[in-house]
């Protein structure tokens, strides 16, 4: 969901509360007390119709200056694919080259939520000819998405044993992972789940075994390079998505679950024995008259050293 959506990623920014999170190696980190998580399910909260004024006021990146697309768009919005389709198409044909990246990807758009997704792609794939670095260059997720629900209509056990987007079984921050013919980096793939699903989660509520298999994916991206925390609340939406293979989902849970009970016991088992360790010194300072508890013992202490 694109052009007419990219004012949903400029959110108003909450005050900011930090609490601890833990990394997979089970260490300790300070997060912002909202995860990924936290704004996905704002999108998913989101009616289509209400982001329009935002869109319209707030798009920066692919402003639509042509009020005839504008009014396609809030069909679009309004669940009127046909009528956006045809809107679009007309302006497409009469818009001089070289043509709008807005009108590819507002037809793109148009085509999904119409349920064709054969010129969906198509469309798709032209507004990233037009404009490769829209949407911080996350198109090429759009495009991914876009052919596995073409396999699916083919197939519709292709996603059992395969995700959207492949991950290695081991990850971690530095890891590059291939997707067609380039390597990405693994934050960058993280980034590109997420703000693609910002968009798509404000049109396609639960369930769905696209957006389960992206977020099983995101989950996995965020506990392995933010916080353990992040991912078991992802795990949790995926499961609300429909994710098929709840074996997996349960296998990660425990493992994070695990990480976390374990930082914790390190944690308070840290504090316990600061607790242990003053108390004892407090003791051994008693014994040895270092420390008084009353003004009137250190008095007589001091008698009984003048004493002769």
């Amino acid at each position: 969901m694109k052009s007419l959506l990219a004012a949903l990623l400029i959110p108003l920014t909450p005050a900011c509360i930090w609490i601890d999170g833990t990394t997979i190696d089970g260490g300790h980190v300070s997060v912002g007390s909202h995860g990924p998580a936290y704004e996905l399910r704002e999108s998913i909260d989101s009616v289509p119709s209400e982001v329009l004024l935002r869109y319209a006021l707030e798009n920066k990146e692919t402003k639509i200056e042509d009020d005839s697309e504008l009014e396609a768009v809030a069909d679009l919005l309004e669940g009127k694919t046909a009528k956006a389709i045809e809107s679009l198409t007309k302006l497409e044909k009469e818009t001089p080259a070289p043509s709008r990246y807005s009108l590819a990807a507002n037809l793109g758009t148009a085509y999904e939520l119409h349920g064709d997704n054969r010129n969906a792609l198509k469309w798709i794939k032209e507004g990233i000819k037009r404009n490769p670095d829209a949407h911080h260059g996350t198109e090429w997720l759009h495009q991914l998405i876009l052919e596995t629900k073409i396999e699916l209509e083919k197939n519709p056990d292709y996603l059992q044993g395969r995700q959207v987007v492949a991950l290695p079984d081991v990850i971690d921050e530095n890891t590059r992972v291939t997707i067609g013919d380039m390597a990405r980096p693994i934050d960058q793939i993280g980034d590109a789940i997420f703000y693609q699903l910002k968009e798509r989660l404000v049109f396609v509520k639960p369930t769905d075994p696209v957006v389960a298999s992206l977020l099983y994916s995101f989950a996995r991206i965020t506990a392995h390079t933010n916080t353990v925390e992040g991912g078991l609340e992802l795990l949790e939406l995926t499961r609300e998505y429909g994710f098929s293979d709840l074996a997996s989902i349960e296998a990660l849970e425990k493992k994070y679950e695990r990480i976390i009970f374990i930082r914790k016991l390190k944690k308070y088992g840290i504090i316990t024995a600061g607790v242990v360790a003053f108390v004892l010194l407090v003791v051994w300072m008693y014994r040895k008259k270092y420390l008084f508890l009353t003004q009137k013992s250190y008095a007589k202490h001091l008698n009984q050293r003048s004493a002769p």
